[in-house]
């Protein structure tokens, strides 16, 4: 058996917290449990002898020769550009398209069906384009199997390079230089291709009338929340998502007395960027844990 201690992929970080779901999507038959220390960090286990890390690049390599059709949709896409999407999905099994957008919702002026994105595709600047178009950067900028990139960022010392990335992760953004332009972006591009393949775990929902992405809600007037937690058993890809299902199901998510039985033992939330204007462009999630 193969074990891991990621320490580049703590909790509370949300991209690291998805990119080590990620690699439960990657991988079969990896299990993740998160570290009972102040603040958690990801732990794998492998049945298979052998470098995770190494599987993890080969993982990536193969997923760069595939077509994510269903991100390649833009934000604001038509209904029509929906309906095509879908159909293509259903052919190829794509899973992308659940987890960027549904057309289970009412339009913007609530008369008709339209698409609904993720509260994850975030908008973006210039032309960093589809959340589909930031994944394809980001695995183009991953070196190939035998450098060791994924070891060096599940370790938590990979190069971080600059772009947008997925466009949602707050350390993306490089501190004291937020004039101008905003400020420069750099990022880990192994997290970032990770964290995409964790939002598989993250379908937009409609119920005919609203959409919403799993694991977000209206805590605060106003306000949409995301929140993640860590978890003693090791447990592989299915378990994390019937676990997150029970979790979500708890009114409060934040009572610790519910989720005992699930054995968390952190709970974190989204804490939105705030922008310096009405020009500023740029979007991402902080945390905090509350409990």
């Amino acid at each position: 058996m193969t074990a891991l201690r990621a320490g580049g992929l703590p909790a509370d970080w949300l991209n690291g917290w998805l990119a080590a779901l990620g690699v439960t999507v990657l991988i079969e038959g990896v299990r993740l449990r998160w570290s009972r220390e102040p603040q958690p960090v990801a732990e794998f286990e492998w049945d298979r002898h052998g470098d995770l890390g190494s599987a993890v690049d080969s993982a990536l390599q193969e997923a760069g020769g595939r077509t994510y059709a269903g991100a390649h949709l833009r934000r604001q896409a038509s209904l029509d550009e929906y309906r095509s999407a879908a159909a293509r999905a259903r052919t190829d099994g794509d899973f992308s398209l659940a987890m960027v957008m549904t057309d289970l919702a009412l339009d913007r002026e609530g008369k008709q069906p339209g698409p609904t994105p993720s509260t994850f595709y975030t908008s973006g600047p210039g032309t960093v384009g589809t959340i589909g178009d930031r994944l394809d950067t980001c695995l183009r900028l991953i070196p190939p199997p035998g450098a060791g990139s994924a070891a060096a960022s599940l370790a938590g010392h990979g190069p971080r390079v600059k772009a947008n990335g997925l466009g949602f992760d707050v350390r993306r953004i490089a501190i004291g230089d937020m004039a101008g332009d905003f400020g420069e972006m750099y990022i880990d591009p192994v997290i970032e291709a990770l964290a995409f393949f964790g939002l598989a775990f993250f379908t937009v929902r409609g119920d005919g009338n609203r959409a919403a992405t799993r694991g977000w809600s209206r805590r605060r007037a106003r306000m949409d929340s995301f929140t993640w937690f860590a978890w003693g058993p090791a447990i592989d890809r299915w378990s994390i998502d019937a676990a997150l299902s029970l979790a979500f199901a708890v009114p409060d998510v934040t009572d610790w007395r519910s989720l005992a039985s699930l054995e968390i033992h952190a709970v974190f939330e989204s804490v939105a960027y705030t922008s310096k204007g009405s020009a500023d462009p740029t979007r991402a999630f902080a945390s905090r844990r509350v409990r």
